[in-house]
């Protein structure tokens, strides 16, 4: 229902006087620029058209009055006006009752409302305290994306304050709703083709009606105005369900490449690939455990983040896939999901750009006196299996010798080098200059011909 159309019904209920339906109509479209963050029309609207309305909401329902004036001023750049009346609206609240924890939705509304305008403003510390009780409240009613939302602004209000441990309890809160919104996407597929089907046949029972009514027309308009808000309700909710839809659609594309995410959805189930090129990209940190005893876990965790986030954009910027990351192992690959996606070649560039961006990394912490990080890394070319493992929380995989071979190259690597086997240096040798290491004994794989890449980091 567009704007046009709200305004029809409410200026209908004005001249026919129906109270209960000119407020629901004034308070639907409200929402409807809200939700459309058309917040200039909305103060416009407030102030001339349905000026004696606004008026009146600020006598029958402070608490809404204050909080949309919260958000024209804030609109309007004005974050004092708009604190000042953030602030107007939780008094409307009643004092005792809103901090007795109720569990009413305005009230729930407003604390994510406020909330998200101090996150806004990085008031964090008063975030927090709204946030958490908007929180508890959609949590006990199971509404999974606003919680899923709240989740993702707690850990980051926690991550920039250094408490670790909180943001962590919060990221883990949000990869649980994450999951939920996954496995709710056959779920939500159904519920819309019921929510059209019932669609289809409140618009048929509505035509039987008109055909019915037409010798009385007050009463044919007024059935027409109920149903078409019976309608409206109807189509929120498909709307609402397809923005799930997206959501998890999103979620589980960050988590499966596309090919295998459209199978996923389209069977419920994958089917393991044999690729017969493929080059594995394996590396981890020298003395690790060593590093591990030296730091608290908090930053630990912290670190390798941020070496971890570098090397995810080297893998996307070269067309990699990557894999997993298994406490300070990171494991890509190229040429998978597609044959011919990523090349040797592509692998071995992300490699070297790995060193020099660990590198950097290594001069900035001995600039500040700071425990660094130094990575060897093992390439290997050849075939392997790869698909999706699990049937709860999916986890795209690949398996083989060729994995395992790359393994022993990153194990019996040196740190700041790049050692590769034969098969790989076969597939590279025209690009970049090696240097024979000859046949090394690896733990249950035999002698293994090794190279180790010249290149200057």
């Amino acid at each position: 229902m567009d704007s046009l159309e709200l305004t029809f019904i409410i200026d209908y209920a004005k001249k026919e006087k129906y109270d209960r339906l000119l407020n629901y109509g004034f308070a639907m479209f409200r929402t409807h620029l809200i939700l459309n963050d058309r917040i200039k029309q909305l103060k416009s609207i407030c102030n001339h058209q349905f000026k004696n309305e606004f008026q009146q909401l600020k006598v029958r329902r402070p608490h809404i009055y204050y909080r949309i004036e919260a958000t024209i001023h804030e609109n309007d750049s004005n974050s004092d006006s708009a604190h000042y009346y953030y602030l107007e609206a939780e008094k409307a609240f009643g004092y005792a009752n809103f901090y007795n924890g109720s569990k009413d939705y305005e009230v729930a509304h407003f604390n994510l409302r406020f909330g998200e305008f101090l996150y806004r403003q990085a008031h964090y510390d008063l975030a927090l305290s709204y946030l958490k009780k908007a929180l508890k409240y959609y949590q006990s009613v199971e509404e999974i994306a606003r919680s899923r939302l709240i989740s993702q602004k707690l850990e980051h209000i926690y991550h920039i304050n250094n408490r670790f441990d909180s943001a962590y309890f919060y990221a883990s809160l949000e990869r649980i709703y994450n999951q939920e919104l996954l496995e709710a996407v056959k779920r939500d597929e159904l519920t819309r083709l019921e929510l059209e089907h019932e669609v289809d046949k409140k618009e048929s029972q509505t035509q039987n009606e008109i055909d019915k009514r037409k010798a009385q027309f007050t009463y044919f308009v007024s059935g027409f105005i109920v149903t078409l808000f019976f309608v409206v309700l109807i189509l929120g909710q498909y709307r609402n369900t397809k923005k799930q839809k997206q959501i998890s659609d999103d979620l589980l594309l960050n988590i499966l490449p596309s090919e295998t995410a459209t199978e996923l959805k389209r069977k419920g189930k994958t089917t393991a690939k044999r690729f017969e090129n493929a080059t594995v990209l394996f590396s981890d940190i020298k003395g690790f455990t060593t590093i591990a005893e030296m730091l608290e876990p908090e930053e630990l965790v912290s670190e390798l983040d941020v070496y971890f986030r570098s090397y995810d954009e080297i893998i996307e910027k070269h067309g990699l896939e990557k894999i997993k990351t298994i406490g300070d192992a990171y494991l890509a690959v190229g040429g998978v999901p597609e044959e011919n996606s990523a090349t040797a070649i592509n692998v071995i560039n992300a490699a070297i750009d790995i060193l020099r961006v660990t590198e950097k990394l290594k001069q900035e912490r001995v600039a500040q006196n700071r425990t660094y990080f130094e990575v060897r890394i093992g390439c290997n070319t050849g075939p392997l299996v790869a698909g999706v493992v699990g049937s709860k929380k999916f986890q795209y995989d690949i398996w083989g010798d060729t994995v395992n071979v790359a393994a022993r190259l990153e194990q019996h690597g040196e740190p700041g080098k790049i050692n590769i086997s034969s098969t790989t240096n076969d597939a590279i040798s025209e690009s970049f200059t090696t240097i024979y290491r000859g046949k090394v004994s690896a733990k249950n794989k035999g002698e293994i011909e090794m190279y180790f890449l010249e290149i200057d980091v």
